[in-house]
């Protein structure tokens, strides 16, 4: 290691112990300052505040989205992005034996959507004081890919990754087991059936729009207005499913 790479890590690693400090006296959902007033007050470059902001985007601890700074995150659940790889395989493996077939093949399509009415609200709502900023790209992708659907096939695929990965961006484990169980009901209902039969390009449309604006709430923050978002969205599928079986 050179001595300008050395004397750069330490400053990172200064200007890290010391947005720590000022992390534990954020409230949770609060905004840092600008990295420009934060390297001024640290006396460091804003190239060492954007690295040490990148460590605690990485852990968790922050989320950067442009055009609203940097929020602190709630550090009260477990974070799956610390986890190493046998940890999340064993859950993977836990989940998948611990899940009931009988639960899941004798549940109706109506009880699965009054299931993800119950959960996915509260997961959109971790979600907004969760997701890290590669999340939230993710999901952008994923909702224009929705939009260009040619599909029923393919937009449900787009639709099951965008709500899987509001799921993976609560960083809790209970939510996502939870979460888990939902999906693996949707594969072995009747649901894919009656979903497809209801798919046309103007619901997929109007579908796509529905999670933009669950996205555009993540992105602000705003954990009221993302389940709010979220509930709107999945009252408008199951009234769909519920034209689809009086047909």
């Amino acid at each position: 290691m050179t001595t300008s790479t050395a004397t750069g890590s330490r400053r990172v690693d200064f200007a890290l112990a010391l947005l720590l400090e000022l992390l534990e006296q954020t409230p949770v959902g609060g905004k840092l300052k600008p990295e420009r007033e934060l390297a001024l007050q640290f006396g460091v470059s804003r190239r060492v505040i954007r690295e040490a902001l990148a460590h605690l985007e990485m852990q968790g601890r922050v989320a950067r989205t442009p055009g609203l700074g940097t929020i602190v995150l709630d550090l009260t659940t477990p974070d799956l992005a610390l986890e190493s790889p046998s940890t999340i395989s064993s859950f993977s493996d836990f989940t998948t034996s611990q899940t009931s077939d009988a639960a899941l093949l004798g549940s109706s399509p109506l009880e699965l959507m009054d299931a993800r009415l119950v959960l996915e609200p509260a997961l959109a709502a971790a979600a907004a004081m969760r997701a890290s900023s590669q999340d939230i790209q993710k999901m952008l992708e994923y909702v224009e890919l929705g939009r260009q659907a040619k599909s029923p096939q393919e937009w449900e695929r787009w639709d099951s990754a965008f709500h899987q990965l509001i799921g993976d961006a609560t960083r809790n484990q209970l939510l996502q087991y939870f979460y888990q169980v939902l999906s693996a009901a949707r594969a072995q209902t009747e649901w894919g059936r009656l979903r497809q039969q209801s798919l046309n390009s103007k619901n997929q449309h109007y579908y796509s729009e529905q999670h933009a604006a669950i996205l555009t709430a993540i992105q602000a923050r705003d954990p009221r207005q993302a389940a709010e978002n979220m509930r709107a969205h999945l009252h408008t599928v199951k009234h769909t499913l519920i034209d689809g079986l009086a047909l």
